[in-house]
């Protein structure tokens, strides 16, 4: 796991259009397909989208659905720290509900990174885990990042990462299977920001 500061706030969307998010109410009333991003109620505190004068930030530039929905936005939605956001929501999935969505980031440099993470990982219950997790061209597997635990607040993140040659990277959030579906249904993923900047 990497060395991580991670900060939960009050604050708080493809080219689909807005829902809305209520964070006293924990509520999400989320629009129907063809919809654009999600709108997240938050104040964006500028200091956590500033990187370093000069360099590049690297986002996402594709991504991937292997068990949930895209309900509102794309991965374009989380190149900003803006509070319009990508939703995506757990699905049915052979007797459970459960999510997989991973974001790629291509043609990274070496060096060393902060990773940088704005997301509302929502259930109902408040019990569930949602593990985030990374993979480069040249290491096998996945390496967890951190766990996000059910919130109705944006969990903010922030993790160094090293890139020891030129690589892509996929980031994968998986919501593991639940069969209690009838007792903690509508679990959903609202991601606004997910970037890579080089660290000082």
């Amino acid at each position: 796991m990497l060395p991580s500061s991670v900060f939960v706030t009050a604050l708080l969307g493809l080219a689909l259009p807005a829902c809305a998010f209520d964070p006293s109410g924990a509520a999400i009333d989320p629009p129907g397909a063809g919809d654009p991003a999600a709108s997240l109620d938050e104040e964006i505190d500028p200091s956590r989208t500033v990187d370093q004068p000069g360099s590049k930030v690297y986002v996402s530039d594709g991504e991937s659905t292997k068990r949930g929905t895209l309900i509102a936005g794309s991965y374009v939605d989380s190149h900003h720290l803006d509070g319009i956001a990508e939703q995506i929501d757990a699905e049915i999935h052979k007797g459970g509900e459960e999510l997989e969505h991973t974001w790629t980031v291509a043609e990274i440099p070496a060096g060393t990174y902060t990773m940088r993470l704005a997301a509302l990982p929502y259930s109902p219950n408040m019990e569930d885990s949602y593990f985030v997790e990374y993979a480069t061209l040249y290491e096998g597997g996945h390496t967890e990042v951190l766990i996000l635990e059910s919130s109705d607040e944006v969990v903010h993140y922030e993790g160094q990462l090293d890139i020891t040659q030129p690589t892509s990277l996929d980031v994968r959030v998986k919501l593991p299977k639940r069969t209690d579906i009838d007792q903690a249904p509508e679990r959903h993923l609202l991601v606004d920001y997910l970037a890579l900047a080089p660290s000082p």
